[in-house]
C-alpha cells in the first residue's frame, strides 16, 4: 500500500479518536434527581450515651444542623446540639452536655433514594450539672455515619450513629457572681455515643 496513503489513514483515524474523545471529555453528567448543591438544614432527636469519669445515665439529645453542599457527595455541616442526663430521681438533678460542630460529610451513593453516609469534624463542648457553678469545657473530634432515605427530591429521613472523644481542658466557675474561667492539669478525657433520627431539608 502506498505510505502516503497509510499515513493518511493513521492520521485520521487519530483525528476521529481525539475527536470522539473530546467530545466525550465535554458530554455533562446527568442531572440528579436529587437536590445535593446548596444550602440544606437537619434536625436531630434520640438518645446520647455519655462518660466522663463516670457512666451517665442515657439522656434524651436534640441538634440543629445547618450545610452547604458543594457537590454530589460532599456536604460541609455546621451543628449545635444539646443533650440532658437524668441522675437523680429524687431531687430530680441532671447533667447538661452541649457542643458546636464542624463536619464534612460523604455520601457514598447519592443516586438512590437510600443514601448511606459517614462524617467526620471537630468541635467545641461542655458539661456540667444543672443548678452548679461548675462547666467543664474541651475540644474532640467527632466520627458518624448513617443514612438518609429521601421520600422527594428536597426531603429525606434517616438515622445516624454518632461518636465524640473529648478532651476537656477548661473550668469555668461563677465567683461573686462572675464567669472565671483557669485551666484543668491534667486534661479530663470524655467520651460519647449517640443515636440519632433526622430530618433533612436540602
Amino acid at each position: 500500500m502506498n505510505k502516503k496513503l497509510i499515513v493518511g489513514f493513521v492520521l485520521f483515524n487519530l483525528a476521529m479518536v481525539i475527536n470522539f474523545a473530546s467530545l466525550f471529555a465535554h458530554e455533562k453528567k446527568p442531572a440528579s434527581r436529587f437536590s445535593h448543591k446548596g444550602l440544606k438544614g437537619a434536625i436531630s432527636f434520640g438518645s446520647f450515651e455519655n462518660e466522663f469519669g463516670a457512666k451517665y445515665k442515657d439522656g434524651e439529645a436534640g441538634a440543629l444542623s445547618l450545610g452547604y453542599g458543594f457537590d454530589d457527595n460532599f456536604t460541609l455541616w455546621l451543628s449545635g446540639f444539646g443533650v440532658e442526663h437524668p441522675q437523680n430521681t429524687v431531687n430530680l438533678s441532671k447533667t447538661e452536655f452541649a457542643g458546636l460542630e464542624v463536619n464534612l460529610q460523604y455520601k457514598f451513593i447519592s443516586q438512590s433514594r437510600l443514601q448511606p453516609y459517614g462524617k467526620i469534624g471537630v468541635g467545641y463542648y461542655g458539661i456540667g450539672v444543672h443548678g452548679t457553678n461548675v462547666v467543664y469545657m474541651g475540644t474532640g473530634f467527632a466520627l458518624a455515619g448513617g443514612a438518609d432515605f429521601f421520600l422527594t427530591k428536597h426531603f429525606g429521613v434517616g438515622i445516624e450513629l454518632l461518636f465524640k472523644n473529648i478532651d476537656y481542658s477548661k473550668e469555668s466557675r461563677k465567683i461573686n457572681g462572675k464567669d472565671v474561667v483557669s485551666d484543668i492539669n491534667p486534661k479530663l478525657d470524655g467520651k460519647s455515643a449517640g443515636l440519632m433520627l433526622t430530618i433533612t431539608l436540602q
